[in-house]
């Protein structure tokens, strides 16, 4: 049974009778058993999760596994593999803090290191699909609360309410509520469970869904080599910035002035570009010491030359069509960017989590890591508001 209650205008909170009996179910079984298991190596990593949980061969594999698949390169697969999600999420804020701060002083101007998601709407130089968004959200939020009931169910801490929150038909948040005295009275180690099981959920869905994307992708590139070659226009610019980081540096826009957002580039030195990979790799086959652009403004085609830099300076770039593709692309081209979108944003809720702030996951996780290794973790929290307010700042300035 389906209970809806509505609050605040157009907030729902939908709530479903037989949630409680579904995750105690779960809660039996081997899944829930697992992630509750692997959470406090994967959460904080095997030094600091080490008192919390077993560090055994099962519980390493899957953070070997996140820490060679978490995009960021060597260095972030470090701080992953020494302190988990922990890690993954200072290294992320830390590493875009400091291009942030470079640019800055180059007198460049940097994109945002932090964004709200909001499907279907432009935020910034970021927008994300309205269906996929949603589907994405919806799932991430359900798979992250579920967890964290299904660890507090195997650990005999009961649970008093669970809904997810919709604005509309946006979902917003979703919630499983603990009873308050039962987690209190539980051990360290319980509360890591519980905390860690969420992001963890969120991390071995991340694990789950970015190779099955990347093989689907592979298989059918063919299929959309095709199509792109027979439908394809060329790729229409979204925005022209005064600067763009390119190769660790601030460089000042080749086009500036000369494309206009919503020019379609057709081709560059005679190379074709259906997509915006074909304009890299006509920008890197590119010879001379200037490079040919034929571009589509309104309905005149141009040409102009600039110089061969290996960039143009435009951020942003979609796909146009001189006729409507078949339906199958579509429904493919659906299907691998809802696989896409749902990978990224688990990685991405699982890292946020594990930030060391008291409303978050990792707030309250440090705070036992505080009771059992008498380690301050206001140093830390200090250091996670400075790199979140050097991510915001482009925003404002």
């Amino acid at each position: 049974m389906i209970e809806v209650e509505r609050k605040y205008g157009i907030v729902f909170f939908i709530r479903w009778k037989g949630a409680l009996e579904f995750m105690e179910k779960l809660s039996r079984g081997k899944l829930g058993a697992f992630v509750e298991h692997v959470s406090p190596v994967v959460f904080l990593g095997p030094i600091l999760g080490s008192r919390f949980g077993k560090v055994d061969v099962v519980s390493f594999l899957v953070l070997l596994a996140l820490s060679l698949l978490v995009i960021g390169g060597p260095a972030a697969g470090v701080f992953t593999l020494l302190f988990g999600l922990l890690g993954a999420a200072f290294y992320v804020l830390g590493s875009f803090a400091v291009n942030i701060v470079l640019t800055y002083l180059a007198g460049g101007s940097p994109l945002p290191g932090i964004a709200p998601v909001i499907p279907g709407v432009q935020v910034g130089p970021y927008k994300i699909p309205f269906l996929e968004g949603w589907l994405s959200i919806l799932l991430i939020f359900l798979i992250h609360e579920g967890a964290h009931g299904i660890a507090a169910l195997r650990r005999k801490i009961p649970l008093v309410d669970t809904a997810a929150v919709v604005l509309g038909f946006v979902p917003l948040a979703a919630y499983v509520m603990p009873d308050e005295e039962a987690f209190k009275r539980a051990s360290p180690e319980a509360k890591v469970k519980v905390l860690g099981a969420g992001p963890t959920a969120n991390a071995l869905t991340f694990l789950l869904v970015f190779p099955l994307f990347t093989l689907l992708g592979y298989a059918l590139s063919p299929y959309f080599t095709s199509i792109y070659q027979n439908y394809a226009l060329g790729v229409k610019v979204l925005s022209v910035p005064d600067t763009i980081e390119y190769n660790g540096e601030v460089v000042p826009s080749l086009v500036k002035g000369i494309l206009s957002p919503g020019d379609v580039i057709l081709s560059i030195d005679g190379y074709p570009t259906k997509t915006i990979k074909d304009v890299l790799e006509a920008l890197k086959r590119a010879q001379g010491e200037t490079v040919t652009i034929v571009y589509l403004h309104g309905d005149e085609v141009r040409k102009t030359t600039i110089p061969n830099r290996g960039y143009l300076g435009v951020r942003g770039g979609e796909v146009v069509w001189k006729s409507p593709p078949p339906l199958a692309y579509h429904l493919l081209s659906f299907l691998l960017s809802f696989l896409s979108l749902f990978a990224m944003l688990s990685i991405a809720v699982a890292v946020f989590n594990a930030l060391p702030f008291s409303v978050l996951d990792g707030g309250q996780a440090m705070e036992e890591v505080e009771r059992v290794w008498g380690i301050r973790a206001t140093p830390l929290k200090a250091l996670a508001l400075l790199l979140l307010v050097i991510n915001a700042l482009p925003w404002f300035f």
